[in-house]
């Protein structure tokens, strides 16, 4: 059984972008999963793409393991 991944946009407005990700593990670990694409976020309001993030802040739970 492979790791079951998601990554579920919350928020993605011109400053600041919210991100719920999930991993549910057999274990095996995960490898080359892109958790956020930044080129795929919103552009600022005068059209200029993202080209960068800051992380602000991690929330995480961990069960079992």
């Amino acid at each position: 059984m492979a790791d079951a991944v998601t990554a579920t946009t919350v928020e993605d407005g011109p400053r600041e972008a919210v991100f719920y990700l999930t991993n549910t593990s057999d274990g095996t670990g995960e490898s080359a999963v892109t958790k956020v694409d930044v080129s795929a976020l919103s552009s600022l309001q005068d059209g200029t793409a993202c080209t960068g993030v800051r992380i602000k802040k991690i929330t995480f739970t961990n069960v079992g393991m």
